[in-house]
C-alpha cells in the first residue's frame, strides 16, 4: 500500500506547491486508510451484517435518516429502526454515530 512519503513524491509532479500538496496527500492518505479499514471489517464482520444491513449502513453513512430510507428501500420506519437496532447490538455500541465509527473506522 503506498504511504505519505510516496504519495508527496508523486503529487511533486503536478502540485510544486508544498502547502497544496501536503492538503492533498492528507486527504487521499485518509480516504485510503477508510477503503483499508472497510475491507478489513467486510472480511471480519460481513457474516455479522445482511445485504439489508449493509444497505441502511451506506445510507446512515450518506446522512439519510430513519424516515428517508424507509421512503427509498419502501419499508417502513420501524423496519430501519428496528435494523439500526440490531447492528448497534451486534456491534456492542449504543447509538447511530457509535455504529458507522465502529463499522467505518471513524471517529463518531
Amino acid at each position: 500500500m503506498i504511504d505519505q512519503p510516496q504519495l508527496d513524491e508523486l503529487f511533486s509532479v503536478y502540485i510544486p506547491d508544498a502547502g497544496q500538496r501536503a492538503e492533498l496527500v492528507e486527504l487521499v492518505a485518509g480516504l485510503l486508510h477508510r477503503e483499508r479499514v472497510l475491507q478489513s471489517w467486510e472480511l471480519g464482520r460481513l457474516s455479522e451484517v445482511t445485504p439489508r444491513q449493509r444497505e441502511i449502513l451506506q445510507l446512515l453513512r450518506g446522512g439519510h435518516d430513519a424516515q428517508e430510507i424507509a421512503e427509498r428501500l419502501g419499508v417502513s420506519i420501524w423496519t430501519i429502526r428496528e435494523q439500526t437496532r440490531r447492528m448497534r447490538r451486534t456491534f456492542n455500541v449504543h447509538t447511530t454515530p457509535a455504529l458507522l465509527a465502529k463499522v467505518y473506522g471513524e471517529r463518531s
